[in-house]
């Protein structure tokens, strides 16, 4: 599905902020033809993994704290076309970089074949064979973003895509102590409280559903036990009700309750 590959952008993306090359090599064709941009400026390709190794080390040696943000992406067929702002500082001048480019990338079974990096907008949606912008379903990317956050382990997450008054439910031992709460800063308290009990902690997001009522984040929870150094594994999900690109109420809650939420019969 085209939407499938929206979720391998911030994917990619937050393997090159974590600086796992592994994880970002996972999802480039071993045959990818890969356009960064200033390759592209020069009139070249970088190919393979090799190249992608190339570009990754120039980039990381040039802005040692160099970091991706996904502004915005869409999906057309097998392409993909997002804006990304890149920011860091020289290593050796320390002085500030930050550029906003347009990437288009085409994606077969899972890995990106073939991405340039483009300035102009209308030149990166040519490459893809559009006139414009596929619309995007706002709510569906608000959801992607928070996400994507708590991948990299910020579980403030953007808080533009929360209402004030957002309500979060805990509704499995899973998650933080069983209850509701109220207000942006009183449900980060409580999920940085139940942090403490663990010596690592991720979640990996696996899958969306979006039944056009509700909408289903399905993620996986990583970690130790900080007393019993027990790991952790769990599939869990969280069921968000979003107006206008803003989330208003969230429920955490074991897998099949996600799943029912979202009218899926396991």
């Amino acid at each position: 599905m085209a939407e499938d590959n929206v979720d391998l952008v911030y994917r990619a993306f937050d393997a090159v902020n974590r600086r796992d090359i592994d994880a970002f090599l996972a999802l480039m064709s071993p045959n990818i033809v890969f356009v960064p941009r200033l390759v592209a400026v020069e009139g070249g390709e970088l190919r393979g993994h090799a190249g992608v190794r190339k570009w990754w080390a120039s980039i990381l040696d040039a802005f040692p704290d160099f970091e991706a943000t996904v502004l915005e992406v869409r999906a057309a067929n097998t392409f993909t076309i997002g804006r990304m702002r890149y920011r860091g500082r020289g290593g050796g001048s320390t002085a500030p970089f930050e550029e906003t480019i347009w990437l288009v990338s085409n994606w077969q079974n899972g890995k990106s074949v073939w991405a340039k990096s483009f300035r102009d907008r209308a030149e990166a949606l040519a490459a893809a064979g559009l006139a414009e912008l596929p619309m995007a379903d706002e709510n569906v990317e608000a959801v992607r973003r928070v996400c994507a956050h708590w991948e990299r382990g910020d579980w403030a997450g953007p808080d533009e895509v929360f209402d004030p008054n957002l309500e979060v439910v805990f509704a499995t031992s899973s998650f933080p102590d069983p209850g509701t709460y109220r207000g942006g800063r009183t449900v980060l308290d409580a999920w940085r409280r139940w942090l403490e009990v663990w010596d690592d902690f991720s979640m990996t997001f696996e899958d969306l559903i979006d039944n056009g009522t509700l909408i289903v984040a399905l993620n996986r929870l990583h970690g130790h036990g900080k007393e019993s150094g027990v790991p952790v594994e769990r599939d869990v999900g969280v069921i968000f009700e979003v107006d206008g690109g803003v989330i208003k109420h969230m429920v955490f809650c074991d897998r099949q309750e996600a799943l029912e939420a979202a009218g899926v019969t396991a």
